[in-house]
């Protein structure tokens, strides 16, 4: 699904917990408007079931010293090239 834009990122800093791969210490979350990420309308006998835009998350860990691009189309062309696998987000766990 193609991002439409960023709504968030964060970072937690885990290299003092996770001393087993040394080359792992972010975890980064993400939170995104997606296209086609929930259903907008059920289908119906008539029509199939239809698609729109919806907020999402996913979350990877960065390799040390790898720095995530800090403008906003930049960052939309890096995550979308990770092929990541997004979930939906509904307004209760927001």
């Amino acid at each position: 699904m193609p991002i439409i834009s960023i709504e968030s990122v964060s970072k937690e800093d885990l290299s003092c917990i996770i001393k087993d791969d040394p080359d792992f210490e972010t975890l980064t979350t993400v939170t995104a408007v997606l296209e086609d990420a929930r259903v907008t309308h059920q289908q119906t006998m008539e029509s199939p079931e239809e698609y729109g835009p919806g907020l999402c998350k996913t979350s990877f860990w960065l390799n040390k010293g790898e720095v995530l691009p800090t403008d906003e189309k930049e960052l939309i062309e890096f995550l979308s090239e990770m092929h990541l696998s997004w979930e939906p987000i509904t307004i209760s766990d927001y």
